[in-house]
């Protein structure tokens, strides 16, 4: 009979999670830290400082000792920051800002102060634009990324990788509305434009590519023509991993623009944006309530 109810509760909580309602977004904004330990549990218990998992051996896991992430589904902005020590180095902190309301502006940093830690800020920026159909047709987006970064030696000797990476991505799409809808829990790690690409009226405009840069201030400019009826979303994602003892400072501002804003006009930030985070939000927070009360509901019956 236990089983049975325990069966009965997670279909329950299966079917509350599955009725969360779509959110319909012009924009968003997502941003995250990731921090690692990359030794084995066998060097942990041996008391050593040396990374043995993560690029150190092809085993890309490690521990994940911290996921400090916030994504703003029809918001302008998001923002987060580490409080591990191993996502800091001295008074520089691993962090991620976000925003979306003129161009697209990213702060990042990811910085690693012990030779056995993996750090990872991450961002996924959302804007899309309306036309009036005047002015020219053929647009550019254009960005510049000014970063700073470290490599240990040690970490060379290691993986022959630097410690400090960048890489990511720029997306211009166009849809035939000026919205679309996306689930709150399967874009709770950003991507936006995997919920466009499902849909009839989805088109790819533009991308460019952001893959091991190596050098400051890294520049591009993706070229497409706009046609009338349609709304233009530019999207960019950006990574920066700081290993083994290096970092990444790209808190010096990445911007995304229009070479041209004739005709443009940006969506505005919905008057409630949905933000779903790793801190649970309140709805969050009842369903994980009742899910618990349910179950020691269950144990009592069980051991009656």
């Amino acid at each position: 009979m236990a089983k049975a109810q325990g069966g009965m509760v997670m279909l329950a909580l299966l079917a509350a999670a599955s009725a969360v309602q779509a959110v319909e977004i012009s924009n968003g904004a997502f941003a995250a830290v990731y921090v690692r330990d990359c030794r084995s549990w066998a060097a942990k218990a041996a008391g050593s400082t040396s990374a043995d998992m993560c690029e150190a051996s092809g085993d890309f896991s490690g521990t994940l000792v911290q996921q400090n992430w916030s994504n703003v589904l029809g918001g302008l902005s998001a923002g987060t920051a580490s409080t591990n020590p191993l996502a800091v180095n001295g008074s520089l902190v691993s962090s991620s800002t976000v925003s979306v309301a003129d161009g697209l502006t990213i702060k990042q940093a990811a910085f690693t102060g012990t030779p056995y830690a993996r750090v990872s800020s991450q961002s996924f920026a959302l804007q899309s634009y309306s036309w009036n159909g005047t002015g020219s047709a053929a647009r550019s987006v254009t960005g510049s990324l000014d970063f700073t970064e470290y490599s240990p030696t040690s970490f060379d000797a290691q993986s022959n990788q630097p410690s400090g990476l960048v890489q990511g991505f720029v997306s211009v799409f166009s849809l035939a509305t000026p919205s679309f809808n996306v689930n709150p829990i399967s874009a709770s790690q950003g991507d936006f434009e995997q919920f466009a690409k499902i849909r009839g009226d989805y088109r790819s405009e533009a991308s460019q590519v952001v893959q091991t840069v190596s050098a400051s201030p890294y520049t591009f400019n993706v070229s497409f023509t706009m046609q009338a009826g349609r709304t233009y979303f530019v999207e960019s994602w950006l990574s920066l991993y700081g290993r083994f003892g290096g970092w990444v400072d790209a808190t010096h501002t990445y911007k995304v623009n229009f070479d041209d804003t004739d005709g443009l006009t940006a969506a505005a930030a919905l008057d409630a944006p949905v933000v779903v985070s790793s801190v649970p939000e309140p709805g969050s927070l009842v369903m994980l309530s009742v899910g618990l009360l349910l179950l020691a509901g269950l144990r009592r019956s069980a051991r009656s």
